[in-house]
């Protein structure tokens, strides 16, 4: 979506949000998103902006990930995404609600 910012880089580094944007597919292998996740499941209690290291605001990716393969891997997500959306069969209306789901059943 343009105009769409991570809230994970807005929390990790308010002062660089402005020109840090990362989109939906893409937060898997970024860096800020990669140490926002790790300090949060290596501590109790949520993330701490704290605790995260300010330097991965200004990398791609998070220490040990290839650059190209990362990259590949998010064109890769794209082509399947945009598959599955513009692949499906369309309608025009809803289905019928199904018995179970109808009040009284």
């Amino acid at each position: 979506m343009p105009g769409h910012r991570s809230w994970v880089t807005r929390l990790a580094a308010p002062s660089r949000a402005a020109t840090r944007a990362v989109g939906h597919v893409p937060i898997v292998f970024d860096a800020v998103f990669a140490a926002m996740t790790l300090d949060a499941l290596l501590h109790p209690g949520p993330a701490s902006q704290a605790r995260i290291d300010h330097g991965s605001c200004l990398r791609a990716y998070p220490d040990g990930v290839d650059p190209a393969v990362a990259s590949a891997n998010i064109a890769t997500l794209y082509a399947n995404a945009y598959a599955s959306v513009f692949g499906a069969p369309r309608t025009d209306r809803e289905p019928p609600l199904r018995s179970y789901a109808q009040s009284g059943s």
